[in-house]
């Protein structure tokens, strides 16, 4: 035989590799069980690479059950087909000096070099399925690989698996189903392409007069300036530029909440000009380049007074406000302390006062709620994490999955309402308009770098602002939510009666959780409008209205 028949005859009797292909569909679903563990990452790498073990018996068991010559000894090409196995073997050492250096993308650079091992067979077995899934497996592993957890990769990889062993019988059957069901996979993967492009042009709406004509004294505008020596991005929106500024501080670190304003407080608009700043390192002011050295609170206390300036200069006011959610209240109450002549007043919605307490609490009420109901298999993977023991412990919760599961599931999360975040933050994410695709693809990255790259979620866990801000010279003022249990309610609560100023209030929002502004956004607003901007406390708590 010549050298193409003898490819033709290694194509058949091995039917195009498909029990290989097979058999990595049920690696692949024991690597995604390791990955829903809430195991550490180490330990979920090294049982990623256990995983892996059992590939070659299970493929030779397929083999046998589909019908394929596993040794096909009389054609010389097999061997070549083992050394493009072997060759593979070799680029792992690559992911096992991940495994230690950047533990949370072993995983991705596995997948890319599974991907690129696909390419050889493609020639040997005359496939154009092999090629396919050659460079799009390697590409797609790239960029969910660096956009989400490890686990939402490992589905993808679910996903390409059964549909190349699906063209891969097709392509055993005959050529042209094959290409059929190439250009019906091509369209399945423009289409959601197409919708996200849709959804992202990456523009602000504007205010419309009722002849569809711009407003005059409005402004709506997505812009960048340069911020303590970085270009930083912001949203800017209101009705009339004569209005008082607002500069709202988000929460995260790193989790820009303009897709949530535009969809819940519109209403602040009409009284406010609001700048959605997005924070140094996040979002629309990431930069791949950043040191994460240079990222740290007193640093974005800093750009916060920046900010402010450039506000004030443009809009040409003496004083603004500054309002601030969960995260950016730490940064927010510092500001204020370090420059009060710059502010009218200061907001602080889930107001930080001691993140690591706030944070026991949060567990033991949950640990509690799930004890009460009987949910030993949740009690039991909470207690997985010594959260009242180290300060170590409680850092990993406060970074995993469970905790964001149960804290939604048990309506104290981000909304009540809200009990996953995927329906809940995601996808509004995805479909904000205000967002070029390319920018939602670093909202992700941005996230990810801030928690896991900087000090910042350190400086917030190591911080005890009842001890480090106690006097503020200007009205402060606090909503919280009565079942917030991600910044602790009755925490803040007791912190603002300690803390002397001119005027404050604190406001319960009796149907919210952690984000009352989006939860109840009629009578946050309300409260914006008739208290902070009279300088009043008429709708607030029975509480001590100021004190020097």
């Amino acid at each position: 035989m010549d050298l193409n028949e003898l490819r033709d005859d290694c194509a058949r009797k091995q039917k195009k590799g498909l029990h290989f292909i097979l058999a990595s569909v049920f690696i692949w679903c024991a690597v995604l069980v390791v990955q829903l563990t809430e195991l550490p990452m180490l330990t979920k790498n090294l049982l990623t690479f256990c995983c892996t073990a059992p590939l070659l018996p299970l493929a030779f068991l397929i083999s046998k059950i589909i019908g394929v010559d596993f040794q096909n000894k009389d054609n010389p090409l097999t061997n070549l087909g083992i050394l493009f196995s072997v060759n593979q073997v070799l680029y792992l050492l690559i992911a096992m000096w991940i495994y230690p250096v950047i533990p949370e993308k072993m995983l991705m650079v596995i997948t890319i070099i599974f991907g690129a091992h696909l390419m050889p067979y493609s020639w040997l077995y005359r496939s154009k399925a092999y090629m396919v899934f050659s460079v799009i497996i390697p590409i797609s592993a790239l960029i969910v690989g660096l956009s989400f957890a490890p686990y939402v990769l490992v589905i993808a990889m679910l996903v390409f698996e059964i549909v190349f062993s699906i063209l891969l019988v097709l392509e055993n059957m005959g050529m042209r189903i094959m290409i059929a069901i190439l250009i019906a996979l091509l369209t399945c993967f423009l289409i959601p392409v197409g919708v996200l492009l849709i959804y992202s042009p990456g523009n602000t709406k504007p205010f419309l007069n009722a002849d569809g004509t711009p407003l005059v004294s409005s402004v709506s505008e997505k812009t960048r300036a340069t911020i303590g020596d970085v270009e930083q991005g912001m949203f800017i929106r209101g009705k009339n530029i004569q209005n008082p500024v607002l500069l709202f501080l988000h929460g995260g670190p790193g989790m820009p909440e303009y897709f949530l304003a535009e969809k819940y407080l519109a209403g602040l608009e009409e009284h406010f000009t609001v700048c959605y700043w997005e924070q140094r390192g996040g979002a629309i002011s990431y930069n791949p380049d950043m040191s994460p050295e240079n990222i740290t609170a007193q640093q974005l206390i800093s750009d916060t007074i920046e900010v402010t300036n450039y506000l004030r200069e443009r809009f040409g006011q003496k004083k603004i406000y500054l309002l601030a959610h969960s995260w950016g209240s730490f940064i927010g109450i510092q500001t204020v302390k370090q420059s009060p002549e710059l502010y009218h007043a200061y907001i602080g919605v889930a107001q930080v006062s001691q993140m690591a307490e706030s944070e026991r609490r949060g567990y033991l009420y949950m640990l509690e709620q799930y004890a009460m109901v009987g949910n030993k298999s949740m009690v039991k993977k909470l207690n997985n994490y010594a959260v009242l023991e180290s300060d170590d412990a409680l850092r990993l919760f406060l970074k995993s999955a469970l905790r964001d599961k149960t804290m939604h599931e048990l309506g104290v999360g981000t909304m009540q309402d809200m009990k996953s975040v995927i329906t809940g933050v995601f996808f509004p994410v995805m479909k904000c308009k205000a967002y070029s695709s390319e920018e939602k693809v670093d909202i992700w990255r941005a996230k990810m770098f801030l928690r896991n790259k900087t000090v910042l979620i350190d400086q917030l866990f190591a911080a005890d602002l009842t001890a480090e801000v106690r006097q503020v010279e200007i009205p402060v003022y606090f909503i919280s939510g009565r079942s917030d249990y991600t910044v602790n309610y009755d925490l803040s609560k007791a912190y603002l009666r300690q803390i002397a100023a001119p005027l404050k209030g604190f406001y319960t929002f009796e149907q919210s959780a952690h984000s009352p502004l989006f939860e109840e956004p009629e009578k946050f607003v309300q409260i914006m409008t008739e208290d902070v901007q009279n300088g009043a406390t008429v709708l607030a708590d029975t509480e001590p209205r100021g004190d020097k």
